[in-house]
């Protein structure tokens, strides 16, 4: 397999390569994108579900060649049943705690299943430009962003969405929410002013898809989220 075989995942990627390259070009700290953080496949083709986080993260200076070197970029389309969250070695700062707690996230979620779950889940971002903050994302590439991610999202077509941060601003929560409307359906309180989030979209080409919003899980590891967790299920 090879990129050409998944034209609609090489069709976004390559919108945002060049995206990256004008950003560059205008003086923009940008070292390029990651848009697939699971097979290619799953965004041409959809999936059940789709995992989404805000953007990349960036521990160091270099990271995104260093993760090219280490053939992290071509996995999406080379190596099937690919899914960063089980096959990609994460350092810190946002190494093995975030990737613990995600995995940790469908194990509650999907029981004895789980790797088969999240293999199948397309995982992706709002923004598929790495920065080291949100805050280091010029406005121009956030609003690009939001707008690509709406059609990779509705490629996608999921009927479970879970949302890996939900504040009201810049996390894909609010993102979802403010491009659809959004049915709020239940929240549960997990302590540390942090919450579960559960709801239904109910306008455009995403109607009824269930929407679960998540406290961003690099920063929260209390036990408490996978309690919530536990009281939402059965899942898709």
């Amino acid at each position: 397999m090879n990129r050409l075989a998944f034209p609609i995942a090489l069709r976004f990627e390559q919108q945002a390569e060049r995206y990256a390259r004008k950003l560059r070009r205008n003086g923009e700290a940008i070292e390029g994108t990651k848009c697939w953080y699971s097979h290619a496949s799953l965004i041409d083709q959809g999936a059940t579900r789709a995992f989404i986080g805000i953007n990349p993260g960036l521990a160091y200076p270099g990271e995104v060649t260093d993760q090219k070197r280490k053939g992290y970029f071509k996995a999406p389309y080379t190596q099937a049943g690919y899914n960063a969250w089980l096959d990609q070695k994460w350092g810190p700062p946002n190494g093995p705690t975030h990737q613990a707690a995600g995995q940790r996230t469908f194990q509650i979620m999907f029981g004895r299943t789980w790797m088969e779950a999240l293999r199948a889940t397309a995982c992706f971002n709002v923004s598929p430009f790495p920065t080291k903050s949100i805050s280091d994302l010029p406005e121009d590439a956030w609003n690009w962003s939001v707008i690509w991610f709406r059609q990779v999202l509705e490629q996608v077509n999921p009927k479970l969405l879970l949302c890996n941060g939900n504040s009201e601003t810049q996390s894909p929560w609010s993102v979802v929410s403010s491009a659809y409307r959004l049915r709020l359906v239940r929240t549960i309180d997990i302590g540390a002013r942090a919450s579960v989030k559960d709801g239904f979209l109910q306008t455009g080409p995403l109607k009824e898809c269930r929407v679960i919003g998540l406290p961003l899980l690099s920063r929260f590891k209390r036990e408490r989220l996978f309690d919530g967790l536990k009281e939402l299920g059965p899942y898709v």
